[in-house]
């Protein structure tokens, strides 16, 4: 998933096998996926005591992989092709086969900044725990409250940018937080576009529903150990 202006309406990514420092790119294979305009509040002023915002909409992408090889390393970027645009490469590693094979990960918490200069402390501290993992770290688990406002787009931004060569090379398993919560209500006398999504809540958008219980829930596999997040 990936957010543009929404004048951009390509979803598209290339990928392909290879180690991020001698991959070809010609080699790469493209995937279109899926493009929907959201309306959000940005932040004019955000205090404990005031705050005000205006209401804008914003493209969100986002681009399902099905079929990649077990422990393999691949390289990708996204954009939209029909415009040139592309962000720049990252990399990201598959899960090995083997259900007894050793893996470790990278546990964040409550990050919850609201500044640039807090989100580039926690940025410092990223960068820092790779010294901590004598081989690296397989995958980030983000228990939540990554942001103190969720509703402030403006700490989003901050947070994914400050630190986009990390999360853009790390698999990251994402919890939702108190603080990330979002029940999107527009500002008054917004009137929306045409197609934009205005109706959402962060956790339908994430969250599969059990049928059992209606707990919001995902889970997944990782080299033998099953993942749930609740």
């Amino acid at each position: 998933v990936w957010f543009t202006d929404k004048r951009i309406e390509g979803s598209d990514l290339e990928i392909v096998e290879g180690d991020i420092n001698s991959f070809d790119p010609t080699k790469a294979k493209t995937l279109s996926g899926k493009c929907e305009v959201y309306a959000y509040n940005y932040s004019l002023i955000d205090t404990p005591i005031y705050s005000s915002s205006l209401t804008k909409e914003i493209a969100r992408h986002s681009v399902s992989l099905v079929g990649l090889k077990a422990d393999t390393s691949y390289v990708y970027r996204v954009g939209d092709y029909s415009k040139g645009y592309f962000s720049p490469w990252y990399t990201f590693k598959t899960a090995s086969k083997a259900v007894d094979k050793p893996f470790e990960v990278l546990l964040m918490t409550d990050a919850q900044g609201n500044t640039e200069s807090q989100f580039n402390d926690t940025n410092k501290l990223l960068h820092g725990a790779s010294d901590v993992f004598k081989n690296g770290y397989d995958f980030i688990i983000n228990l939540g409250n990554l942001v103190d406002n969720a509703e402030n787009m403006k700490q989003w931004g901050y947070a994914l940018n400050m630190s986009r060569d990390i999360y853009g090379n790390k698999t990251q398993v994402m919890v939702n937080g108190v603080a990330d919560d979002i029940e999107f209500v527009a500002e008054k006398g917004y009137i929306p576009s045409d197609n934009v999504v205005v109706d959402y809540n962060t956790y339908d958008m994430h969250y599969l529903t059990s049928s059992a219980s209606g707990e919001k829930y995902y889970s997944f596999d990782y080299s033998g150990v099953h993942f749930t997040v609740l």
